[in-house]
C-alpha cells in the first residue's frame, strides 16, 4: 500500500515538475529546484505518515489476535468436550438398546429347580452386573455375571449374562477372550433374541484380534439375513474386498 501511494506521489511530482517546467521560464532554475524539493519533502512526510499508520495497524492486529487466542482455545476445548460427550452418549445408547433387548428376551422360569427366592436373587444379581457395565466397571461386571451363571445355570438370565461377559471383555480390549465368549453364545443359543448382536460383536472381536477369515464368515452370515446389522456387515465385507 505504501509503495502504491509513493509511486502515485512520484508520478504526481513528475507531472508537477513538468507543469512547473512549462510555467516557469528556463532562466528561473532556482524556482524549479525549490518546487522539486518541496514535492520531495511532501513525499517524505507522506511516507512517514504511512509508516506510522502501518505500524499502528500491525500493533492493533497483534493486540486483537492476542485477545482472541484465549477465546479460540476455549472454543476448541469446548468443541472437543462436546465430541467426547457425544461419543459417550452414543456408547450409552448402544448399551441401553442392547440391555433393553436383553430384558425383552427374558422368559421367567417357575419350576421346582428355581424357586421364587432364587429368581429374585438372579434378577438382582443381573441388575447389579448391568449397573457395573454401564458405569464402565467391566472387571467387576464380569465377576458378577460369571457368579450369576454359576449359581443359576437354568435361569434364562444366565444366557444374557454370557453375552455381557463377552461385551465386557471387548470393552477391556481383550478381543481374544471376547471372541471365545461370544462364539460360545452364538453356538449355545442360536435362536436367542440377541443372536444378531452377539454375531456382530463376535465378528468385530475376531477382526480386532486378527482372525480376519473367521470375522468375514460372521459378517457373511449377517449380510445375507434380514437383521439390524445387515448393511453394516456388507460395508465391512466391501471394505475388506477393496484392501490390496
Amino acid at each position: 500500500m505504501r509503495i502504491l501511494l509513493i509511486s502515485s506521489l512520484i508520478v504526481f511530482m513528475t507531472m508537477s515538475c513538468q507543469t512547473s517546467s512549462s510555467m516557469v521560464p528556463d532562466g528561473n532554475m532556482p524556482e524549479k529546484q525549490q518546487a522539486v524539493e518541496s514535492l520531495q519533502r511532501q513525499i517524505a512526510e507522506m511516507d512517514r505518515r504511512i509508516k506510522t499508520l502501518e505500524s499502528g495497524h500491525r500493533q492493533l492486529s497483534q493486540d486483537v489476535l492476542q485477545q482472541m487466542v484465549p477465546k479460540l482455545e476455549a472454543i476448541a476445548q469446548h468443541n472437543l468436550r462436546i465430541q467426547q460427550l457425544s461419543a459417550e452418549i452414543q456408547r450409552l445408547q448402544r448399551n441401553i438398546r442392547d440391555l433393553r433387548i436383553a430384558r425383552e428376551a427374558q422368559i421367567p422360569v417357575h419350576s421346582g429347580e428355581t424357586g421364587e427366592t432364587d429368581l429374585n436373587k438372579a434378577e438382582s444379581s443381573y441388575a447389579q452386573g448391568e449397573r457395573l457395565y454401564l458405569s464402565a466397571q467391566y472387571l467387576n461386571a464380569i465377576e458378577v455375571f460369571e457368579e450369576l451363571r454359576k449359581k443359576y445355570p437354568v435361569h434364562p438370565l444366565q444366557q444374557v449374562a454370557l453375552y455381557w461377559i463377552g461385551r465386557s471383555y471387548m470393552a477391556l480390549s481383550e478381543f481374544s477372550k471376547a471372541s471365545l465368549i461370544l462364539l460360545d453364545f452364538t453356538r449355545s443359543f442360536p435362536t436367542h433374541a440377541m443372536i444378531h448382536e452377539a454375531r456382530w460383536y463376535l465378528a468385530q472381536s475376531l477382526e480386532q484380534s486378527g482372525e480376519i477369515r473367521l470375522a468375514m464368515s460372521q459378517y457373511n452370515e449377517l449380510a445375507k439375513s434380514g437383521n439390524p446389522f445387515q448393511q453394516q456387515a456388507r460395508d465391512r465385507l466391501n471394505a475388506h474386498e477393496k484392501q490390496p
